[in-house]
């Protein structure tokens, strides 16, 4: 199931390497998220990383001006046993006025 949000991104970084011969190529996205603050004891927003496929993702952005507003697209994943995980599958800038 995918859905789209907007949200400011606050940062991004890749890995593209070997490790003990395992090729490893991703980019991770940090966006910024809403605390819950329905207990009392959490006020304000933090970041989150977010996968974002491989290194060329990063490539695409690491020109913008940081922070900025996109569109996020996201895919919701399950193993079948109960937990799930939010993918970033798209990011698209949102220009500003």
């Amino acid at each position: 199931m995918q859905f789209k949000s907007n949200g400011r991104v606050t940062g991004a970084k890749f890995f593209k390497d070997s490790v003990e011969g395992k090729a490893y190529d991703s980019t991770t996205v940090y966006v910024e998220v809403g605390l819950d603050e329905r207990s009392g004891a959490a006020k304000g927003s933090a970041t989150t990383g977010f996968a974002w496929g491989d290194s060329g993702n990063y490539q695409r952005i690491k020109h913008l001006p940081f922070p900025f507003e996109a569109e996020l697209t996201y895919e919701l994943l399950t193993n079948g046993k109960g937990q799930s995980k939010q993918v970033l599958v798209d990011l698209k800038p949102v220009k500003q006025a």
